[in-house]
């Protein structure tokens, strides 16, 4: 009987050929769900190519983007009683795109009708299949056939490492030619670094780590085919073994002997060392330039000269040095930055902070009557007959007042309606005493955009969207219950500036002159926004609005965060320091402090 085929060789044996590009015979009605570039994404379980079934002659064709030498291919079948879809099958190696036939130049490399066992047809089908060529095709001969894969690796023997040369015979002596007058002595050449060693698999359980030597680097892998290899620990330079992420396997070390714990893992999962070696010890300059990359944004030639001695030892004494010297410089922190540059607009406190509240120090303010955290909200439109002019109303206040509202098709004098208006308990409670209704009989010919009107106000709008300028575009619709933006017709109105002329004394404060001081924004191009540089009186903690020098502003509440600088955490009294969820720093502060 013929000899039974080779065992394909552990897949991290091999060397696996890059796949660039896959395409099919026939495309699945369900499109994209069933691509070819599913068979070549490195999942093995989750996805899928499919042709669809009854088809003739379908295959799968792979690009592995320049000629390769090709010595076994997988291919990762289903895992049910469908996997015998797969034989009988062919499979060629070409040169040319689109090729399965001599006639073009493939070569057939394997076929298959597929093993005794059924259920040896499921999963993983490793065959060999030697030659040489761009694209590998997976072909399915007949009609009626349905080719359904998870996955497809192509892999090639790996180049072998070659042992040293053995040592050259003696030549047999001869007279040397004579050397020139004051030449100098020749030296010969320096060895080749050794080979480095194979790498070494490890089974599960308490295994003793290789300790590394001066000029080589030990990593342990967990090694899967259907992933990359993830780093669980290293050893280098003769160091003792630790710990490196992502896996972060713990490491007991004795007198320089290193053990680790190797978890049980499934089928085909493995750990492995390999061992990386250099031919020589690194130069000063390259010790220097190795430690800038790490410990900086990188090396610049005089950085490296600066840190570079005459010797490795000296290099070593000037790192240390330049550690020292870096501990003594102010420290640009990340956490200081983002306090300086947060501006979250917050309502209530959180974890990360709290709110800057009206009357303190650095508090923001604007003269615009909407905000973006008003889209989506309700604004209603009331008529004042006794001050003959409008109010918007969102949340129940009052954001300002106008004598007219043109683009909404509300005229001067509440000339926009002939029908009756009914002033609501929302309307009274802002504007003032109550007041009986009225009745405008006029009509001013607006093509208005205006709704019904309705008992909370003379019309109702949805706030879509808002530019936080006064005179910027507020997009506004129809307000239609349990409906969103784009369900109504729609108008732009002029972002007004804050107008109150009736406030309400339980939300609004009046500072004279000197009771505080308004600085512009700094960081903001919006000439519209102030924030509160010092402040002299107290204020109450609700107030909205602030009057200032006869201009009416609204309170916007922002991210006021906590200060977890070492300085002002140790420094910083008790009494000063808020209570705070935050955890804890690296020194271990018991709270945070609230940054000024």
């Amino acid at each position: 009987p013929p000899s039974p085929a080779p065992t394909m060789p552990p897949a991290e044996t091999l060397a696996g050929l890059p796949i660039v590009a896959a395409r099919m015979s026939h495309t699945h009605p369900d499109g994209g769900k069933y691509a070819a570039t599913n068979c070549i994404d490195g999942v093995v379980i989750a996805s899928m190519c499919q042709t669809g079934c009854g088809r003739t002659r379908p295959w799968l064709e792979v690009d592995l983007g320049e000629p390769h030498r090709v010595e076994y291919v997988v291919m990762h079948n289903q895992q049910n009683n469908k996997a015998s879809r797969l034989y009988e099958h062919e499979l060629w190696i070409a040169s040319e795109q689109g090729c399965t036939n001599a006639t073009c130049g493939a070569e057939m490399c394997a076929s298959s009708t597929g093993p005794g066992n059924a259920r040896a047809a499921r999963g993983a089908q490793a065959t060999r299949c030697v030659g040489t060529g761009r694209f590998v095709t997976l072909l399915l001969p007949g009609g009626g056939r349905c080719l359904e894969l998870h996955e497809i690796s192509i892999y090639d023997l790996p180049v072998p490492r070659m042992p040293p040369p053995p040592p050259s015979a003696p030549l047999p002596p001869s007279s040397p030619p004579p050397s020139p007058p004051c030449a100098p002595p020749t030296h010969p050449p320096p060895p080749p670094p050794p080979p480095s060693p194979p790498s070494m698999i490890l089974p599960s359980g308490r295994a003793e780590l290789p300790r590394s030597d001066e000029l080589s680097i030990y990593v342990l892998w967990r090694v899967s085919a259907a992933k990359w290899p993830s780093p669980a620990a290293r050893s280098y330079g003769g160091h003792d073994w630790e710990p490196v992420p992502p896996l972060h396997y713990a490491i007991r070390c004795e007198t320089g002997n290193c053990t680790t714990l190797i978890p049980p893992v499934a089928a085909g999962v493995f750990h492995r060392i390999d061992t990386y070696r250099s031919g020589s010890p690194a130069t000063p300059q390259e010790l220097a330039s190795r430690f800038l990359a790490q410990a900086t944004f990188g090396p610049t030639t005089e950085a490296v000269a600066a840190l570079a001695a005459a010797s490795s030892a000296e290099t070593d004494l000037q790192i240390t040095s330049w550690v020292h010297d870096q501990m003594l410089v102010t420290p640009t922190l990340q956490r200081a930055y983002f306090r300086r540059h947060a501006n979250v607009r917050l309502a209530t406190p959180l974890p990360t902070g709290g709110v800057r509240w009206a009357c303190q120090r650095g508090s923001r303010w604007h003269r615009y009557a909407f905000t973006e955290a008003d889209v989506g909200k309700k604004l209603v439109v009331l008529y004042d007959p006794v001050d003959v002019e409008y109010a918007l109303i969102v949340d129940g206040i009052v954001r300002t007042n106008a004598a007219a509202l043109a683009s909404l098709g509300f005229g001067a004098g509440g000339n926009a309606t002939r029908r009756r208006l009914l002033m609501s308990e929302m309307h009274t409670s802002s504007m003032g005493a109550s007041r009986d209704a009225v009745h405008d009989e006029e009509s001013a010919g607006y093509g208005t955009l205006a709704a019904d009107f309705a008992d909370e106000g003379l019309a109702s709008f949805r706030i879509c969207s808002s530019n936080e300028k006064v005179g910027a575009d507020l997009l506004l619709e129809d307000w239609v219950a349990a409906s969103g933006c784009g369900k109504g017709r729609r108008a732009f109105l002029p972002n007004p500036a804050i107008n109150l002329t009736t406030s309400d004394p339980r939300i609004t404060y009046s500072f004279a002159p000197d009771d505080v001081t308004l600085q512009a924004a700094t960081r903001t191009d919006n000439p519209d926004v102030v924030l509160v540089e010092s402040i002299r009186v107290a204020c109450p903690v609700r107030t909205r609005f602030l009057l200032h020098g006869g201009v009416y502003y609204a309170h916007d509440p922002r991210l006021r965060t906590r200060d977890l600088s070492f300085q002002s955490a140790w420094l910083q009294p008790d009494s000063a320091r808020a209570p705070s969820p935050i955890p804890s720093p690296s020194l271990g502060f018991r709270s945070g402090v609230v940054s000024p």
